[in-house]
């Protein structure tokens, strides 16, 4: 359970990519990275009808949305794998998610590169492609940390 001050990092991807999400929660959790994940919807969507799959769609979608605008969040990390042949693949709701972090002045970081239709708009959004390496997040974040505790300790004096 993360306290109220506490920096964490939203993943989000499509839902193919989700062991991988899973895997990468775990690995900046090693190191000292707080992570929160989307549900899964592999076991729920095939019990559902079309109506409502699109129903817990739009449900799970804003409350995505909601964790992803808390203060607690310090970044987005987009886990855009190649896909239908189209290498760092970002679908529709994953670059939905990136405009609301981007409009909530949250830093923004792609697994991999930037992919080409995209280009214009995350350049000049700044979003970080990490071409594989979670190094540069794991340093943003850190030093995100200290800055709030050195923060929260001015109050204490």
């Amino acid at each position: 359970m993360l306290n109220p001050f506490e920096r964490r990092v939203a993943i989000c991807g499509s839902m193919s990519a989700y062991a991988n999400m899973v895997t990468l929660s775990r690995l900046l959790l090693r190191e000292g990275v707080h992570c929160i994940l989307p549900a899964s919807e592999d076991s729920i969507h095939a019990s559902l009808s079309q109506s409502e799959y699109q129903e817990f769609k739009r449900r799970v979608s804003f409350s995505y949305l909601t964790k992803i605008r808390d203060p607690r969040t310090f970044a987005l990390l987009a886990v855009n794998m190649d896909k239908h042949g189209i290498d760092d693949y970002i679908g529709a709701n994953t670059f939905a998610e990136i405009a609301v972090a981007f409009a909530q002045r949250k830093r923004v970081y792609l697994l991999q590169d930037i992919p080409e239709g995209y280009e214009d708009e995350l350049v000049a959004w700044k979003v970080v492609a990490l071409n594989g390496h979670l190094d540069g997040l794991v340093r943003d974040y850190r030093n995100s940390v200290k800055e709030a505790g050195l923060q929260t300790a001015l109050f204490d004096i």
